[in-house]
């Protein structure tokens, strides 16, 4: 993921992300997604960010028909 700051608190991201699918596959299966985003740092330490992700490709048995786009929202805390 490629961030770029627009103000001194606030990011934007996209790039390419690596996802594992542990759901209704025997063995697992690795897809590849294009996400945008954006992120928030509150202080040297609390930040936010949410991403959403757009499937590229796919591994697995799950079908043509079968998309996967994602949205994750998260919240962390940095250690200095």
């Amino acid at each position: 993921m490629l961030k770029y700051e627009v103000a001194d608190s606030f990011n934007i991201q996209a790039g390419p992300q690596i996802n594992y699918l542990l759901e209704d596959l025997p063995d697992g299966a690795f897809g590849l997604d294009l996400a945008v985003g954006a992120g928030y740092q509150f202080n040297d330490n609390w930040f936010v960010e949410a991403r959403y992700g757009f499937q590229i490709s796919r591994g697995g048995g799950l079908g043509e028909f079968t998309d996967f786009n994602t949205l994750t929202i998260g919240a962390g805390y940095r250690f200095n």
